[in-house]
Order: structure tokens, then sequence, then C-alpha cells
């Protein structure tokens, strides 16, 4: 059912690109965080992949400086994605 989705936001991005900067306002620890104008979505996760199992975050050598995410942390991790290739990647 998730891919369903993703294929029905893709489908509906290729047609139309909204900026989500001027439609979304992001604050994380109180401080607004400014979103690039060419980023298409932007997804509020908690677990180590996303969209059908990709793992954003690389390995350990290539995760530098980030930490891997983890369920029991208590963070949420937020994900911008520049259309629906990358949000697949």
């Amino acid at each position: 059912v998730n891919k369903a989705w993703y294929a029905l936001f893709g489908a509906q991005n290729l047609v139309g690109k909204t900026d989500v900067s001027k439609v979304l306002k992001l604050v994380v620890d109180g401080q607004q965080i400014a979103i690039p104008s060419d980023v298409r979505s932007v997804a509020i996760i908690n677990i180590p992949s996303f969209s059908g199992g990709a793992n954003l975050w690389g390995t350990e050598a290539t995760r530098a400086p980030f930490s891997k995410p983890r369920t029991d942390d208590g963070m949420l991790e937020v994900v911008g994605a520049k259309g629906p290739v990358h949000s697949l990647m």
C-alpha cells in the first residue's frame, strides 16, 4: 500500500512541481530551518530506512558526521527529497 502512495505522489510531482519551502515551515528545537527551494517533499521518520527499504544514511564511512538513526533514541529524522526518483534512492 505504501508503494502505491509513493507512486501516486511521485506521479503528481512529475506533472506539477511544488516548492515545499513556500508551503511548509520546519522548526527543529525551536529554530526555523530553511528548506531549499529544490526540495519537493519532506518526510519525518524514526526508522533507519525509507521508501520501501532505502538506506538514506549509507555506510559507517559515508555517514560522518551523522550517527546511525535508531528507533529507540527519542529522535526523529527529517528527510528532504528533490523528486520522486530521489525519494526512491
